[in-house]
């Protein structure tokens, strides 16, 4: 197996898990297409699936269905970076056509060539036919050359717009698949060119089509690893904020457990808690995480009049642990607060959320003390 291939199967295999989690999204949904299209037309799979049906399809027809089929996926390919970058669907209905108008070129184009010449011209495989003397031989594979050099540079276009609006750890994993796209525009010119000199008679150096399948590979390498970067820089993010999370959901426990203990009504989803259960399922830490902030803000909210009736106030300094103290245990007595009014508890300088987590943190700790 190529490096390349596996690079395709890596980010299949991320890209379909990112499509389990969002399956309403149609941007992963034509990347997904594109890689799983992608796999089906590489040269070693388009031979195995002729070898395995047994030559059913002439070879010519393979090679018009293989290509077609990578045209398509190169749509797709376009399809994700236009909508990613926030194209409009508008756009994506006008490639669409393109793709339709392309895919009858290449049918009109391979059958006006005599049926005696088109074995001979199309091979399976990625080749191109080293002898160009019909006509429609040289206007499927122009077409086919033309239409990769413009979905290659389109996408390019919109990964480079995408990533000067998205974050510093994406921006360079876009930038690193537009060089892949780049390359890969570069070798769809290189073929258009071979097909052009061959058709007119002249010859192209040995070396040039062995250099446009090397690049070839190389392009898609880039691709993959800069589209598989960003998933990884996706995940470590990921992984970063869930830690955060419970590290937090650990400190707010002191604080949450006196005021779960005088207010059990203001759990949220009460009648759903698992117990332990619930607290294993990693995957729910952020819903736990949540819940856990908006129930100490409830009971603060409630408790505030009694600290206020403590000696706390607001805006002047944090709640002491003895003042905290104090205000539930005239609470759990039963006393009544001189008023019904709330103040503010633990409120934080700006309006940022992790800010306001953050003073509730720090007044959670002073209580462990």
């Amino acid at each position: 197996m190529s490096l390349a291939k596996e690079f395709v199967i890596a980010a299949l295999v991320w890209f379909s898990y990112r499509l389990a989690r969002s399956p309403r999204d149609p941007a992963i949904w034509a990347l997904v297409g594109c890689l799983v299209l992608r796999l089906l037309t590489a040269p070693s799979s388009m031979v195995a699936l002729h070898e395995f049906t047994g030559g059913t399809l002439d070879v010519d027809t393979f090679r018009l269905v293989q290509t077609v089929v990578l045209d398509a996926s190169l749509f797709f390919l376009l399809v994700f970076f236009l909508l990613s970058a926030g194209g409009s669907r508008r756009r994506v209905a006008l490639d669409a056509w393109l793709l339709l108008l392309v895919c009858a070129a290449l049918a009109v184009a391979m059958f006006v060539v005599p049926a005696a010449s088109r074995e001979q011209a199309f091979g399976v495989g990625a080749a191109l036919p080293a002898v160009v003397t019909e006509p429609g031989v040289a206007l499927f594979f122009l077409v086919d050359a033309a239409y990769g050099t413009y979905t290659t540079v389109q996408a390019a276009s919109w990964a480079l717009r995408d990533a000067v609006e998205t974050p510093l750890r994406v921006r360079w994993g876009l930038r690193i698949a537009a060089c892949g796209l780049i390359t890969l525009a570069v070798t769809s010119v290189a073929r258009f060119g071979t097909i052009l000199v061959r058709w007119s008679g002249g010859d192209v150096p040995s070396s040039l089509p062995v250099a446009t399948a090397v690049l070839v590979h190389v392009g898609i390498i880039l691709f993959m690893a800069g589209i598989t970067l960003v998933g990884l820089l996706a995940v470590l993010a990921a992984v970063r904020l869930w830690l955060r999370h419970r590290r937090r959901y650990e400190d707010l426990r002191p604080l949450w457990g006196h005021l779960h203990d005088v207010f059990p009504g203001d759990a949220l989803y009460a009648g759903q808690r698992g117990g332990w259960l619930e607290e294993l399922a990693f995957w729910r830490m952020h819903r736990r995480y949540w819940r856990r902030v908006v129930e100490i803000r409830d009971g603060l909210v409630r408790l505030s009049p009694y600290l206020a009736d403590c000696g706390f106030v607001e805006g002047r300094e944090r709640v002491s642990p003895e003042v905290f103290r104090e205000a539930l245990a005239r609470l759990r007595s039963g006393e009544r607060p001189t008023s019904r009014t709330a103040v503010a508890v633990a409120r934080p300088e700006g309006q940022d959320v992790e800010a306001d987590v953050g003073e509730l943190v720090t007044l959670s700790k002073t209580l462990r003390a």
